[in-house]
């Protein structure tokens, strides 16, 4: 936001010098030569400090081994043009490949439902390293799927950040994640939930009240949202927040607020043809997603359960597009019956890594799953009741 932050670039440098980033750190300094702070005897010391440890023929040393902090240090953008930098978590192994980057983004989302934060944050840094190393030659080639996946990648080591109550990172892999889909909603809330605690409220609410937009009726979402509009909108130094027109005798929940406040405009029409892939499902999804009556009515015209099952055989439904689908199924499941729900239930569970795909929904999103299997016939449902007890 501001390259030119000299006290940002001083605490980068010392941040760089205690993490053996010598020549990074290095690098800050002398872009602190043209500043104010530049002359200054802390920026001098800090020089002298790293010059000293280098010496005059010794090669920059390695980082020190912090988990999740080397990857973290090396941005995107240095990592292609150093070619002498080390590889970061050597104990996880995966192939310089599309289908490697998906492997190691599938044995993440699993330790981490295994409840081991250290090894997912290593597979996700290192599909990232991957990535951003130029390794995948599959990443160049189809740039959709490199932003989808490196999406993916950032918000699912942003949640097991946030798991450490490891706030600062978090904010910051949310923030990346929402440079590749800015209508992730999960990485706006947990970029919310962290800034709240990092004490950012109007900046928390911006994105609390971006991701009720997309998702307005997400649980979690509002009572993050109400827990943060009175304290962000105290402070006359806060961005100014759109409120919603003053209540009515209909209370200030009803239908009739709500579309007063966001009208729905310009809605799309449901596409003639199902979809061919899961990319192009997903496409679809997304487009509608704001618009959940047709978003509903895609899903059952055009996205029947054994074509849902069928997209992602090879390659899982993120829980993120998991939780949508859920979402859809329950706001036409009245029109499409109970038996339905429960084949739609069914092929989800097919899909691949659906165990950890479900586990990591939301409870909000988990209730979704339990109202739907509420739905299905008793006859059909106790199949089903087992598994999602077992998942959830």
């Amino acid at each position: 936001m501001n390259s030119g932050n000299s006290k940002a670039l001083y605490r980068r440098a010392l941040a760089r010098f205690e993490l053996g980033l010598l020549d990074r750190a290095l690098e800050d300094v002398e872009l602190l030569g043209g500043t104010s702070t530049g002359s200054s005897r802390e920026v001098r010391e800090l020089e002298s400090r790293i010059k000293e440890r280098l010496g005059p023929k010794e090669a920059p040393k390695s980082p020190q081994k912090v988990p999740g902090t080397e990857y973290f240090e090396l941005s995107p953008d240095k990592l292609p043009n150093s070619p002498k930098a080390e590889e970061p978590f050597p104990e996880f192994s995966f192939e310089s490949s599309r289908q490697g980057v998906e492997e190691a983004k599938e044995k993440g989302s699993k330790l981490f439902s295994q409840g081991d934060l250290a090894g997912a944050q290593g597979c996700f840094s290192k599909a990232l390293w991957l990535l951003d190393e130029g390794k995948v030659p599959e990443a160049e080639s189809d740039r959709k799927w490199a932003s989808t996946v490196k999406a993916a990648l950032y918000s699912n080591r942003a949640f097991a950040y946030m798991k450490q109550q490891n706030w600062a990172v978090t904010e910051s892999d949310c923030t990346k994640s929402l440079s590749f889909n800015p209508e992730g909603v999960k990485a706006l809330y947990r970029r919310a939930m962290a800034r709240e605690e990092l004490g950012r409220r109007a900046l928390a609410l911006e994105d609390a009240e971006a991701a009720l937009r997309l998702q307005p009726a997400a649980e979690e979402l509002k009572s993050l949202r109400d827990r943060l509009r009175p304290v962000a909108e105290a402070k006359p130094t806060s961005p100014k927040i759109e409120k919603p027109s003053s209540p009515t005798s209909e209370g200030p929940a009803s239908p009739q607020n709500r579309r007063r406040v966001a009208p729905v405009v310009g809605a799309p029409s449901v596409p003639s043809a199902s979809p061919k892939n899961s990319f192009e499902l997903l496409r679809h999804v997304n487009s509608m997603k704001r618009y959940p009556a047709v978003l509903a009515e895609y899903i059952q015209e055009r996205v029947p359960p054994a074509l849902l099952q069928s997209c992602f055989s090879r390659s899982p439904i993120e829980a993120d597009d998991l939780a949508i689908t859920l979402q859809a199924i329950r706001t036409g499941a009245d029109a499409m019956g109970g038996a339905l729900v429960g084949d739609y239930l069914r092929q989800l569970l097919r899909t691949r890594t659906a165990d950890t795909q479900f586990s990591m929904l939301s409870n909000t999103e988990k209730q979704v799953v339990h109202h739907l299997v509420a739905m299905v016939p008793p006859e059909s449902a106790g199949d089903l009741k087992t598994q999602f007890k077992k998942i959830l």
